[in-house]
């Protein structure tokens, strides 16, 4: 029986482990996305497995269902082949199972960290790969990089190298947190490693979350210091935040040319629905996957400039699905606002923090409403397991000895 969960458990890791080194740069030259497909199908396989047996998947139906329907719309109308037709609805569908019935994949400590591993070996996978094929990717840039120059690790992309480490990062930081081991000097040199890992990417964007996180997550101490002195403290942190937006803004989001283009495809994308307004509603998916045989990104840029980029998930939510799909979203992000514990104040601040940190990132990346990267998978499932963390299942088992005494076992499902 001990053997047989041990399987069922490690789906979990070998899901995750494909899904990050779908994302190295040789695999996907020349497997195409045959890796990341199958850790994904064998993340959501599992899901929907353990939903079922938990009756969610039935509970949730409607909502699945109202979800599909609303993300499903602008493909459907449009004039796009059949074949791409089937795939977008079919990437809407993995990220509604991901973002609602995923309650169980997280659920226990010993589940996030085995999954923190999974990515890091997924992430040492990577490298090794890079090395032996001559794709490592480390680039001497003294401008754009955070230190210097980039090491990408084998994968694609600067953006997408951090925000694997990151996701690591956050799932390795929750598990300390809950297991109490934060201030072990161990684990706070594992945080750290990783954490240069983020740096030596480059990637200015993910490192503005990581900041982000870490603020939230350590918000509550705060309440710690004293109720005259809170105030002040309070006061100060408003200050100091005003002040590091303003720089932030003025000195390097205002400087980084890839950020001007986010902003510039945001304003491009808004400007042109505005004035269509059946468009407006149910997005321009079939101007955005156009056969043209060079991609989203090509078509997209060729319509609106090539100075619009639309790596931003808001800019790419308002292309695949229109305002339908932005109500789609804000019904899971609310969803999720209402779902955070309230008798549990840990498991509230881990479960705000990551909200908010899914919500930052759309201003940076296609994360949230991608299931592509490692991040948004990811951070869907956390957020999920933290909201089902506090209302986990107690048995109570009572039995009688041979003396008719009789003793109970209290046992939480927190580790299963």
């Amino acid at each position: 029986m001990q053997y047989r969960v041990s399987i069922k458990n490690s789906l979990i890791s070998l899901g995750l482990f494909l899904l990050t080194i779908g994302n190295n740069k040789f695999i996907n030259d020349h497997y195409g996305s045959l890796v990341e497909y199958i850790g994904l199908i064998i993340i959501l396989f599992k899901i929907v497995w353990e939903s079922k047996n938990t009756k969610t998947l039935y509970k949730r139906f409607p909502l699945v269902l109202c979800l599909m329907a609303l993300l499903s719309v602008g493909a459907l109308i449009s004039g796009l082949a059949r074949s791409t037709k089937l795939g977008l609805i079919a990437t809407s569908i993995a990220l509604i199972v991901l973002s609602t019935l995923s309650d169980s994949l997280l659920s226990s400590n010993r589940k996030i960290r085995s999954a923190a591993k999974a990515i890091i070996s997924g992430c040492i996978m990577s490298g090794i790969i890079g090395i032996l094929t001559k794709t490592f990717g480390i680039i001497w840039d003294p401008e754009d990089a955070i230190i210097g120059f980039q090491s990408l690790n084998g994968f694609q992309h600067k953006n997408y190298c951090a925000g694997i480490w990151l996701s690591a990062y956050i799932l390795y930081y929750v598990y300390l947190l809950r297991e109490h081991k934060l201030n072990s000097r161990k684990a706070r040199l594992k945080l750290f490693g990783i954490l240069i890992f983020i740096l030596l990417s480059g990637s200015k964007g993910i490192l503005v979350l990581w900041i982000a996180f870490m603020l939230c997550i350590n918000f509550d101490k705060i309440l710690l210091i004293r109720k005259r002195q809170r105030k002040l403290v309070l006061l100060l942190l408003i200050v100091i935040a005003v002040g590091a937006g303003l720089y932030i803004y003025n000195n390097i989001l205002h400087n980084i040319v890839t950020y001007a283009y986010r902003m510039e495809g945001l304003t491009a994308v808004i400007k042109y629905l505005s004035s269509n307004p059946k468009r407006l509603l149910t997005g321009m998916s079939d101007i955005a996957y156009a056969n043209t045989g060079l991609g989203y990104t090509y078509n997209m840029r060729n319509f609106l400039g090539w100075q619009a980029s639309v790596e931003m998930a808001y800019v790419n939510i308002l292309i695949k699905n229109g305002l339908l799909g932005i109500f789609a979203y804000g019904i899971i992000f609310t969803r999720y606002f209402k779902r955070i514990p309230k008798e549990n104040k840990e498991n509230a601040k881990i479960t705000t923090t990551l909200i908010i940190v899914m919500l930052l990132s759309g201003m940076t990346e296609t994360f949230i409403a991608s299931i592509h990267y490692v991040f948004g998978p990811v951070l869907y499932c956390l957020v999920n397991s933290s909201i089902r963390h506090q209302n986990l299942p107690v048995s109570i088992n009572i039995r009688s000895n041979e003396n008719g005494i009789k003793s109970s076992n209290i046992r939480c499902d927190n580790n299963i």
